[in-house]
């Protein structure tokens, strides 16, 4: 999940990423949130290129990396196949 909600202007986003087991009878248990800085975003009236040194010094976090690593270790240590979460 990425947050940017209906933000104008250009800013650092946020992200989150949600780690979880579904059970065999379908339930979802929630385990971990993975929660950290997200990509530079541009939804304002001015180019891209105006805001390069925020573009050159942007600071993304390691939370997509590291929570797709924790559900495939525990895809592996448990043999359940990773899968997006049902909406």
């Amino acid at each position: 999940m990425r947050s940017s909600g209906w933000q104008f202007g250009a800013h650092d986003t946020k992200e989150a990423f949600r780690v979880g087991l579904r059970l065999t009878d379908f339930r979802e248990v929630h385990l971990f949130w993975f929660y950290g800085d997200g990509p530079f975003t541009n939804y304002g009236p001015f180019p891209d290129w105006l805001y390069w040194q925020e573009y050159l010094l942007d600071l993304r976090g390691t939370q997509e990396t590291e929570s797709r690593l924790f559900a495939e270790a525990l895809s592996r240590m448990s043999g359940a196949p990773v899968e997006p979460p049902s909406s």
